[in-house]
């Protein structure tokens, strides 16, 4: 490649080294001009407190997307659970009930709302653990909700 003055190509890179060295120090310079400045910038209080107050507000704002991704995700997090629950009960109610269970959720229907002491005594339980035991099954299979009233747990057919 030959420029129009007609120089050898071994005069051209030298006059490219030339230039290209010429840029780097005019760079190395204006870098030189930049680190100057912020050092003089660096002893002035009111640069850096508008350095600390655009670190604060940009602090703020990524705290605030983080705020909104997170809320985002336990809203995804809550339709999950809720969808899970919703096909487990789908797939519970087609487990066979017992003859105990079947009789204790027709009880309740008919009661509309018990406790484990009124199943204790309707079907002559010794304690109230075993009713306790049944109606918590048969909340966890999806045929009961749970109330709590103070200590007593009330049960009600969905």
């Amino acid at each position: 490649m030959m420029l129009s003055s007609g120089l050898s190509a071994m005069e051209e890179q030298k006059e490219l080294a030339a230039k290209d060295y010429k840029f780097e120090a005019a760079v190395a310079d204006a870098n030189a001009e930049e680190k100057i400045a912020l050092s003089k910038n660096a002893q002035d209080p009111v640069f850096l407190a508008q350095l600390m107050y655009s670190l604060k507000e940009e602090r703020e704002r990524t705290n605030s997307l983080i705020a909104t991704v997170l809320s985002k995700v336990e809203k995804l997090e809550m339709k999950i659970e809720m969808l899970e629950r919703e096909l487990g009960k789908a797939e519970k109610k087609d487990e066979f009930l017992g003859e105990v269970d079947s009789e204790l959720l027709r009880y309740v229907k008919k009661m509309k709302m018990v406790t484990a002491e009124e199943v204790q005594t309707h079907f002559k339980y010794k304690g109230t653990n075993g009713a306790s035991s049944r109606l918590h099954r048969l909340f966890s299979l999806g045929y009961l909700d749970k109330k709590q009233a103070g200590r007593k747990v009330l049960y009600i057919i969905k």
